[in-house]
């Protein structure tokens, strides 16, 4: 078996809106703290992370489905002390109407996953996940929820068609479906043409893109963000389609042939493969915290950066509660604030409250809104007029103060 080294994300947040800071490796922090967000050997995941009573932990991984397969698998990791990991195989098939995750890890009495339903082929089975969930919680198995309030996801923004096999790239690589290089050649037309002339790989590249195309939401909810030819950007891959007269799996690798040179599939790409119905559903579950799902982004990081990073709790605020009616604005300030505390063990925040944290946001609800754009994705939101940290300005009639106010948060579970 190989180990290897493993990184923790942190959970970013405005104060009010989720009183989380971020978590440093179990190497940085005596006693050590483990994140419940995970990558091992380069793969980003959610998993539930659980200690053994010889102090190993166990990290039970999903590897959703990709190109051409229908069904993901559940893989199992070890670690003495949080850092290093080493795979110990892949857990049984689930059994019908368990929480497969928990089953998997086998001690763990509490679930933590994020939340979403996507690609097309899967729109309404929030339904029978929500009703599962809730026969494990009345069994007493603690199952909580994480969502952030968009109907496109991080993957959606680097959305490749065209399957890494058939051009040549590492399907793993953390530039998948962004530039590797300014204006250099890297093949990936050329490599396709290939493929392509090959009549039985022909017809699995087919399979494999219209697969792909059904997990983006479907032709019409792809949409061209960026493309030599910018008479093509802002339009969905079924448009493009019809007016060219090409099946959307042909048009699809009309894009990787006439895009750009250093850029797997040719087009900069996002699907919106999250049906709204199920983000209703789930928003509207009380074991449901808001996350961005996201870490730190800069304007120099370009638009290849999600919304969410700048926007989902004035979004949730907004389009979710004042404006749509879909959660009260109570439940949207609680599943952002004093849930993930309680989800978290921070027992000194997440409330306003006296001996507590002063923790405090001030939004003015007729104005709170995200301005954030999948074009625009680095803009602020408007309405937010003080934030206190540890009872500290840090945002003062909407203007930031420059003061580090801030400090690493240890879960009281953790502690003992």
């Amino acid at each position: 078996m190989h180990a290897h080294k493993c990184w923790f994300g942190a959970i970013i947040a405005p104060l009010l809106f989720a009183s989380v800071s971020p978590v440093l490796s179990a190497a940085e922090i005596s006693p050590p703290v483990i994140s419940r967000y995970i990558a091992v050997d380069n793969v980003c995941a959610w998993p539930n992370l659980t200690q053994l009573r010889d102090g190993t932990i166990i990290a039970t991984i999903h590897n959703p489905p990709n190109h051409g397969t229908t069904e993901g698998d559940i893989s199992c990791w070890a670690s003495p002390d949080g850092a290093f990991w080493e795979k110990r195989g892949h857990p049984a098939p689930n059994d019908p109407q368990t929480v497969r995750m928990n089953v998997a890890a086998g001690l763990a009495k509490d679930v933590w996953s994020h939340a979403k339903v996507m690609g097309a082929h899967y729109w309404g089975s929030s339904a029978a996940a929500i009703r599962l969930i809730a026969q494990a919680r009345a069994r007493g198995v603690n199952v909580w929820t994480d969502q952030y309030p968009y109907n496109s996801t991080g993957g959606d923004g680097a959305a490749v068609l065209v399957p890494a096999w058939a051009i040549g790239d590492d399907a793993f690589s953390s530039a998948r479906g962004r530039p590797k290089g300014p204006n250099m050649d890297f093949g990936y037309a050329d490599a396709l043409r290939r493929t392509m002339s090959d009549p039985g790989l022909a017809t699995r590249v087919q399979k494999d893109v219209a697969h792909e195309i059904s997990r983006r939401g479907g032709a019409e909810n792809i949409v061209v963000f960026d493309f030599p030819d910018r008479t093509l950007v802002g339009q969905s891959l079924e448009a493009l389609a019809k007016a060219r007269g090409l099946t959307p799996v042909a048009m699809a690798l009309e894009l990787q042939f006439q895009g750009f040179r250093d850029r797997p599939g040719g087009a900069r790409l996002r699907g919106f493969s999250v049906w709204e119905e199920d983000v209703h559903a789930i928003m509207a579950q009380p074991w449901t915290a808001t996350s961005t799902d996201a870490g730190i982004a800069l304007p120099e990081d370009g638009p290849d950066v999600h919304a969410r990073f700048y926007g989902s709790y004035p979004r949730k605020l907004h389009h979710y509660a004042l404006e749509r009616g879909i959660i009260t604005l109570e439940q949207a300030i609680r599943s952002s604030t004093s849930l993930p505390a309680q989800i978290l063990g921070l027992r000194d925040r997440g409330l306003i409250r006296e001996g507590l944290a002063a923790d405090i946001v001030v939004f003015d609800p007729k104005n709170v809104r995200d301005t954030a754009t999948f074009s625009e994705p680095h803009r602020h939101a408007q309405g937010i007029e003080f934030v206190l940290v540890n009872g500290k300005p840090v945002v003062d009639a909407t203007r930031l103060t420059g003061a580090l106010a801030g400090r690493v948060l240890v879960a009281e579970k953790a502690r003992r």
